[in-house]
């Protein structure tokens, strides 16, 4: 069977430009190097997002347990309060802020 007109060929797809792999030049950590760095985290977070952490705990469903860390919760930003450690925390990310909105 013949067909009377042309058959329209789709417009060739576009490629994104070719992604940079920025993980060529990695190489893998020793176990305690990697374990440091995530201990650091968790201490530096833990620190500075007590108020995260206490936002967090209220939303959770009521149960005992969720009653327990609540409870936890509200006594490390409590005493982390004590310190002023929150208001750094929210200076730190106030200033971040205004570096990314920076130069635009």
């Amino acid at each position: 069977m013949a067909l009377d007109h042309p058959i329209d060929k789709p417009a060739p797809r576009t490629l994104p430009p070719a992604a940079i792999d920025v993980m060529a030049s990695a190489r893998a950590r020793p176990l305690r190097q990697v374990g440091s760095a995530l201990m650091m985290a968790t201490v530096v977070t833990a620190l500075l997002g007590s108020e995260a952490l206490l936002n967090w705990a209220n939303e959770l469903p009521i149960s005992p347990t969720s009653d327990t860390i609540l409870a936890a919760a509200q006594t490390w930003h409590d005493g982390l309060q004590r310190t002023g450690l929150p208001s750094v925390a929210t200076e730190l990310r106030a200033a971040f802020r205004r570096f990314q909105s920076w130069g635009k």
